[in-house]
């Protein structure tokens, strides 16, 4: 359930790997300010192939290049950029759903149900957060057993307002679990292989 930052990588780069096949003789200054004649990629704005020497061409034929195209080259590293970011939060959106419709699912399932009635028993339905409430909801302290092989120490019962609190404000649950090593999806229990086998 870990976002594929490799993949995406590779994918963008064979989006934008280029062959040079439209270049132009361009004019480049040095640092010191001297006029190289490079080729310039007019797709992707990179140089291709040597400097060429400027014994080759005429000075009315130097005078007729272009002058370097900055814009052409960084254009083409920030659309690169930009595509990089647009497709890691797709799949970052993607494997959200995924998760919480496989999350959803669990929370309807009898395994589910059966664990939340001895968390909620284990606290005789007192809030285990403030200790005066009643407990309605269960919350998971972590996800390393998730999916029906939760241990009781796993989940705690508690109050909608202590529920609210154990939860981060700026990220939500599913987006923690999506940037982590620890997945659900790495350790799926009793749940999700009656699922499988009964598929």
């Amino acid at each position: 359930m870990t976002i594929r930052k490799d993949d995406i990588l590779e994918n963008v780069q064979r989006q934008f790997a280029c062959n040079h096949e439209n270049t132009e003789i361009r004019k480049k200054a040095d640092k010191n300010g001297r006029v190289l004649l490079v080729r310039q990629c007019q797709r992707c704005g990179q140089r291709y192939g040597n400097f060429l020497s400027h014994e080759a061409f005429s000075t009315n034929e130097i005078d007729t290049f272009e002058p370097w195209d900055s814009a052409l080259e960084v254009n083409h590293g920030k659309n690169f950029s930009e595509t990089m970011i647009r497709m890691h939060a797709e799949e970052k959106a993607r494997l959200k759903a995924e998760f919480l419709s496989r999350h959803d699912a669990y929370l309807k399932s009898e395994v589910w149900k059966k664990l939340r009635q001895k968390v909620l028993k284990r606290s005789d339905h007192i809030c285990e957060g403030c200790g005066d409430a009643p407990a309605t909801q269960v919350h998971h302290m972590n996800y390393a057993r998730w999916g029906g092989n939760e241990l009781l120490i796993d989940l705690l019962a508690v109050c909608a307002d202590c529920h609210q609190k154990l939860h981060p404000k700026d990220r939500s649950i599913v987006d923690i679990l999506i940037d982590s090593r620890n997945l659900p999806e790495n350790n799926r229990g009793t749940f999700f292989e009656t699922e499988v086998k009964g598929d």
